[in-house]
């Protein structure tokens, strides 16, 4: 195909953003859409060169997995096999199995099945993980399984062509949009809900190849201009609360298709794309977007990434102008390496990465480079996923046994799941049989007669998926609430919820006329839970540190809210083992009350039941009067 230098270019102004928003530049809050436009413009490279292939008789599915592995495999295996040295010396076990599970999906291009597993991927989290952007890969990858097939097959009848065509690209977009507002995690990642903005490109290439759209220099400019300037849009003013995909995709998709389809025949928009730093940095894009995650991944886990965001850039355009010159460049070439060496080193390299991710997840991530006693910590930072919810989500929506056992349900959020795993630890209410209802935080633990006032606090891409699970809605949780002998609230209390909370007890009561139990806050600080092994061993259990400023603040304004209400039950100071100013974070067998400061391992939880006793015991006897 006729090269065009503005869309290397484009490409600049997609992987630039990108970089930057991983970077923390408040700037491009909306930086990850870059993505979205990289979508775009493969769609219409791959389908440009498709339609060529196929219409010059040229066309071979193998040749063009062919070009997919020499454009893709070296670059990747070579940034995701130099990760893995460098992780495997500076991870600790729980970060290097959940890496070694990301390096086998690597390979086979379900990196965004995998992190969509893990949930989510805006937040502190999601900056530790080195290879998470590679899920952008899996679903290009994913899209070309299909779409080359789909194309060779029914490009000769039109009419069936185009109708498929259209079908497809409005169940995928419909599927954004309704997906995005119910689990905008599930819409991030999934190749239905994104395959409609590769179409979108490959749609700029149909009108293009078949010269359906001529355009004057000048509309050619403003066109483009046009384009460039709803997805600087995107870049500004979208952030990590923005639904997305969704409605808002069209954004910066629609930005890059007017670029596409107008720029080639503009003459400043042209000329600006193709300036030559614009053009390199575009050429080199792909391997600028492979090592720069990795790179301020692993530079956080070793705590140098602050003050250090300028070095680490200059480290991601030296390693990616070397990769472009002295891997992708001489892979691409045919007359340098064949066929047949790109296939073997496809698969010797894939099942090489495979292999090495297993032989980390057998060994659980080599805690055998550690003390004994730092084993012990290490070890329950790997296992404790999952039990937070385990117990609670075994018995949600429950209905109550025809026994004479106490019937008591707990609504909330995780800390309801924590509160739940308290009492569990405690042995007190063998006696007693629990109900639950998740109600998520942001959605807000309250009983209104109209939640209409409360939307406003609620982010965007959480407002839908907020009523579709609801909160005391349904007959069927009715039912369970009425049959209950008591109903307790547990919840995270943000601050606008903690104003609503009196009326939602009032309410409660009104309706179901029984004790309404509300539990407070806890926090115990700020936790790293890797930098703590630097604590000597006999020194852990009286290590003790601050709760957060956020904490002291909501407990106190919690507090004054519900301070005459008898059946509030403060939890900050008495978790932190008497003082949040000094809380004591480790059991007495130096093990971690909890990995994030706010919600408990199972030790945690064991050790809360004894610091809780006085307060669980004056509980379990009043359900005996």
């Amino acid at each position: 195909m006729k090269y065009r230098p503005e869309i290397d270019g484009l490409r600049t102004l997609a992987v630039v953003p990108v970089i930057l928003f991983h970077a923390g530049f408040e700037l491009f809050s909306g930086g990850f859409v870059g993505v979205d436009v990289f979508f775009v413009i493969s769609g219409y490279l791959i389908t440009t060169i498709l339609i060529e292939d196929i219409e010059n008789n040229r066309f071979s599915i193998l040749s063009f997995y062919e070009r997919r592995a020499r454009r893709i495999l070296p670059a990747l295996y070579l940034v995701a096999a130099s990760s893995a040295v460098v992780s495997l010396v500076i991870l600790y076990p729980e970060y290097l199995v959940s890496f070694a599970k990301s390096l086998i999906s690597a390979p086979i291009f379900s990196a965004n099945f995998y992190f969509w597993s893990e949930r989510g991927y805006f937040g502190g989290a999601t900056e530790m993980k080195p290879l998470i952007h590679l899920w952008s890969l899996a679903v290009e990858e994913q899209f070309y399984i299909i779409f080359p097939i789909f194309l060779l097959l029914i490009r000769k009848y039109k009419s069936i062509f185009y109708g498929m065509f259209a079908l497809a690209f409005f169940i995928s977009i419909a599927s954004s949009y309704y997906v995005t507002k119910l689990h905008f995690d599930t819409a991030f990642y999934f190749p239905v809900t994104r395959a409609w903005e590769l179409l979108t490109g490959a749609l700029a290439s149909l009108i293009l190849v078949n010269g359906l759209i001529v355009f004057k220099k000048s509309t050619a400019d403003f066109i483009s201009t046009l384009g460039l300037l709803l997805i600087a849009y995107s870049y500004v003013y979208f952030d990590e609360q923005t639904p997305f995909p969704g409605i808002n995709a069209l954004f910066p998709v629609i930005g890059t298709f007017l670029f596409i389809v107008a720029a080639s025949s503009s003459l400043l928009i042209k000329k600006l794309f193709s300036f030559k730093l614009f053009v390199f940095v575009g050429l080199i894009s792909f391997s600028l977007y492979l090592w720069h995650h990795p790179i301020f991944a692993l530079a956080r886990h070793l705590s140098v990434f602050k003050g250090n965001v300028l070095v680490l850039l200059g480290m991601t355009l030296l390693l990616s102008y070397l990769t472009y010159r002295y891997i992708e460049a001489p892979f691409r070439n045919k007359s340098l390496i064949s066929a047949r060496k790109i296939l073997l080193f496809s698969l010797v390299g894939g099942l090489f990465l495979i292999s090495a991710g297993i032989v980390v997840i057998s060994s659980n991530g080599f805690p055998s480079r550690f003390s004994s006693e730092d084993r012990a910590l290490l070890t329950q930072l790997s296992n404790y996923k999952g039990y937070n919810q385990r117990a609670f989500d075994a018995i949600q929506f429950r209905e109550f046994n025809n026994n004479d056992k106490y019937r008591i349900v707990i609504v909330g959020d995780s800390y309801a799941k924590d509160l739940l795993n308290v009492i569990i630890e405690s042995n007190l209410f063998s006696d007693v049989e629990f109900s639950t209802r998740q109600v998520n935080s942001e959605c807000g633990n309250l009983y209104l007669s109209s939640y209409e006032a409360i939307e406003q606090y609620i982010p965007l891409n959480r407002l839908e998926r907020c009523k579709v699970l609801g909160r005391y809605e349904g007959g069927d949780f009715q039912k369970i609430l009425s049959e209950s002998d008591e109903i307790w609230l547990a919840s995270s209390w943000q601050k606008w919820v903690m104003e609503y909370l009196p009326q939602s007890i009032k309410n409660l009561n009104e309706r179901y006329a029984k004790p309404i139990r509300v539990f407070g806050i806890k926090n115990f600080g700020e936790i790293a839970p890797y930098k703590l092994l630097a604590i000597p061993y006999e020194k852990r259990g009286e290590f003790t540190q601050k709760a957060t400023d956020s904490a002291e603040l909501d407990s106190e304004m919690l507090n004054k809210i519900l301070g005459g209400y008898d059946l509030f039950y403060p939890l900050l100071n008495p978790l932190c083992g008497g003082n949040s100013f000094s809380c004591k974070i480790f059991t007495s067998d130096g093990l971690l009350m909890s990995s994030d400061g706010h919600h408990l391992t199972r030790e945690g939880a064991v050790e809360s039941a004894i610091r809780l006793n006085s307060t669980l015991i004056e509980i379990s006897d009043s359900l005996r009067k």
